[in-house]
C-alpha cells in the first residue's frame, strides 16, 4: 500500500508491505521524506503477528522525525 501523508507539516510517502526476510514473514512500514536532493527513509519492520500491535507505536515514532537544516 502506498499513500501520500503529512508528517510534521512535511509531505511524505508512506508504504506498507508484506515480505519474507530470512524465512520469516514480516510487514514493513516505511516513510520516505524528500529533502532537496536527499531522500530520508524511516523504516519499521516486525513479524506479521506483531506488526499490527506495534503499528501505533511506529506511527508515533515516525512523527518525531525532523529534517534539520
Amino acid at each position: 500500500e502506498r499513500r501520500n501523508v503529512t508528517l510534521n507539516a512535511t509531505e511524505v510517502v508512506r508504504f506498507v508491505f508484506e515480505t519474507r526476510y530470512n524465512n520469516v514473514d514480516v510487514n514493513d512500514l516505511t516513510y520516505v521524506f524528500l529533502d532537496g536532493g536527499t531522500i530520508w527513509y524511516v523504516e519499521y519492520i516486525a513479524q506479521i503477528n506483531e506488526f499490527f500491535e506495534m503499528l501505533s507505536v511506529f506511527e508515533k515514532s515516525a512523527q518525531t522525525f525532523r529534517i534539520v537544516r
